[in-house]
This record gives C-alpha cells, structure tokens and sequence, in this order.
C-alpha cells in the first residue's frame, strides 16, 4: 500500500530547499552604476550586469531539474529546442507553468539569456 505522507513530506522538503535557494542563496548579480551626470551635464545613470545561465541553474533551478538536466521533480531540460521556440520558453520563464514551474525566478532583464542557454543544452 502506498504511503501518501511520504510524498507530502518529500514535496514539502522540495518545496523548503527551493525557498532557501530562492531567498538566500540566490546568485549575486554584479551591477555596476555608472553616473553620467558630470561627464555629459545629463542626469542619467546607465545600468550594466553579468548574467551566468549556468550558474544561476546550480543555485535556484537544479533542485527539480537536476545536476545533469535530467529532471528530478521537474521535467527534463535536454533537448527543448525540439519542443520550444525561443519565445516558449522565456513565456515560462516569465510565468510559470502549471504543475510546478513558478513565475519569477529569473530576473525579466535575464529572461533572454536563461531562454538561449536552456535551448542550447543538449
């Protein structure tokens, strides 16, 4: 006979270690500001960032995707590009999926990035 509370205690133990790397262990992105105010005379600050897909999928993604992008309690991330347009997959990212995929995790300036790089595992 199946044991239904040993799946609620593994999904909520899923749950918890995603909200842990979503909240606290989530990457640092480097951002730099530069003022260009007193080199133009405009009051205009621009905005650079490095984003690393990869290393963002070790710290927020691979919890329910895996280390190999194999799928664990989310779906396989290998070979999408045969299932998904560029578009689909940043629509995801974006906004979730049901059955498990939240909205969000990836910052909307990221979206682009994470998209090509999960598209191009395979």
């Amino acid at each position: 006979m199946e044991k239904p509370w040993i799946w609620i205690t593994f999904l909520l133990l899923v749950a918890a270690g995603l909200f842990v790397n979503v909240t606290f262990l989530h990457p640092s992105e480097k951002k730099t500001e530069h003022k260009t105010s007193q080199q133009t005379g405009q009051n205009a600050t621009t905005t650079s960032s490095s984003f690393d897909p990869e290393a963002f999928y070790k710290q927020t993604c691979i919890t329910c995707h895996g280390d190999h992008y194999q799928g664990v309690v989310g779906p396989s991330l290998k070979n999408l590009s045969k299932k998904y347009t560029q578009a689909d997959v940043e629509n995801i990212l974006k906004n979730g999926k049901s059955g498990g995929m939240p909205a969000g995790l990836v910052k909307p300036e990221n979206i682009p990035a994470m998209a090509k790089w999960v598209l191009s595992l395979k």
